[in-house]
């Protein structure tokens, strides 16, 4: 595998959790509101990308393959969850 090709394959493993970042910042401001919260958009779009993408990593680590279901499940569910962290969704 040439350099070009293994930094790409790192790309398009990270591009769902950049995806998956951007969109769960969209939908907390629809179902959480636009309230006040303690982080900027760029820097928890930051902590939502770290996230999901050590749960994408920690399932391909544990599975032995990215891509499966459970991979996918466990970054949703992560996303989610660090989401109502962030917004508070507690209070």
């Amino acid at each position: 595998m040439t350099p070009g090709a293994a930094v790409l394959h790192l790309l398009n493993f990270a591009a769902p959790a950049a995806w998956m970042a951007l969109a769960m910042g969209l939908a907390g401001r629809i179902v959480f509101g636009s309230g006040k919260r303690g982080m900027g958009w760029i820097c928890t779009s930051f902590v939502r990308f770290g996230v999901v993408l050590a749960a994408l990593l920690g399932s391909a680590w544990v599975l032995g393959a990215d891509g499966r279901m459970l991979g996918w499940a466990a970054a949703a569910v992560a996303a989610a969850t660090t989401e109502w962290v962030l917004r508070r969704g507690w209070r």
